[in-house]
């Protein structure tokens, strides 16, 4: 488990990291805005000392080692306590990892949970230690609104992969080409359905936060959070569009398969048709009556199969008048 500790003033930002929680609480400055970030959660112990130390509720110890917790927002006295999902490509891109990760909001600091190491605060941390943007001169209820704003900007980012897939698949299924199509857009299907999943309750959890009028988000930073709470209502949005999509693309796929099994049927109930009458004409010539004039006959043969050639002939024609092919 890596401990890391941002500490900013106006005209003031240190960073330091370490393993041990007390080097940790050793440096922090009550005067100043102090981000404490956790990068695992594999270390119970520390977790709940890091609990016990700033007096965090004790049911808020499950709520952080709860991985498949759903995103939520608690209101206490001294704090508030934010918890959502981080999106993030992992190998191929095509693969998205959910990273549970909880906020810890006080008066002069911010504790971030991390599932596991790697994030999208970078740009962040950058801002913070060398002063650029306004993020010095606020308390730590701002830092959390760009830690959250930076999250939910990278579902747009993952969103926009998904359309861009959708979008490619539609052109292989108009160009008929179409084969082993269907598993590609059961998972996008189930993509989708696990995006609703994590920014639904995100939208509810926000729609919480800003209407909740703590003492501890300033009214500012109210807004700051009023357009992440629109962005989300633009991924929803955006997910039920393209679960339309998607759904349309399966009923398109289907309705492909079931065109072409239909000219594979009309064929051969062409070919069955032409036959038939050919076959019953074989038939009578293939009984073993004795008294068959046509039998005797020398150009029987060639006759009968001129007229099986006919007639077979005919009937494409007058099932190609009907357009029947």
């Amino acid at each position: 488990m890596k401990l890391e500790l941002i500490k900013y003033g106006p005209e003031f930002s240190s960073r330091f990291a370490s393993e041990n929680l007390e080097e940790i609480i050793k440096n922090i400055e009550n005067d100043k805005v102090n981000w404490i970030n956790v990068s695992s959660l594999e270390d119970k112990e520390i977790i709940a000392a890091i609990c016990d130390r700033f007096d965090l509720h004790p049911l808020l110890l499950g709520d952080i080692l709860n991985t498949e917790h759903l995103p939520k927002v608690e209101e206490y006295d001294k704090y508030i306590f934010f918890t959502l999902k981080m999106l993030k490509h992992k190998g191929s891109i095509s693969r998205v990892v959910k990273e549970h990760v909880s906020f810890v909001i006080g008066n002069n600091f911010l504790i971030s949970f991390q599932e596991e190491e790697g994030d999208v605060f970078n740009p962040i941390r950058e801002r913070i230690i060398t002063g650029k943007g306004r993020v010095r001169q606020h308390k730590a209820d701002y830092l959390c609104y760009l830690l959250v704003d930076i999250i939910v900007n990278n579902y747009h980012l993952i969103l926009d992969k998904i359309g861009d897939r959708i979008e490619y698949l539609e052109e292989r299924v108009l160009d008929g080409k179409s084969e082993n199509v269907e598993h590609l857009v059961i998972e996008l299907k189930k993509k989708l359905i696990g995006l609703k999943k994590v920014i639904y309750p995100l939208r509810d959890a926000l729609s919480r936060l800003i209407k909740g009028n703590s003492l501890l988000i300033e009214e500012r930073t109210v807004f700051f959070f009023s357009d992440v709470y629109d962005h989300t209502i633009h991924l929803v949005s955006d997910i039920e569009a393209f679960r339309d999509m998607v759904s349309g693309l399966i009923e398109f796929q289907m309705t492909n398969i079931s065109n072409k099994m239909n000219s594979v049927m009309k064929i051969l109930t062409i070919i069955a048709t032409i036959f038939i009458p050919l076959t019953f004409i074989c038939g009578i010539y293939g009984m073993n009556f004795k008294f068959m004039p046509e039998l005797n006959w020398r150009w029987s043969y060639p006759i009968v199969l001129a007229v099986m050639l006919i007639l077979a002939l005919l009937m494409l024609m007058w099932m190609k008048k009907r357009h029947w092919f």
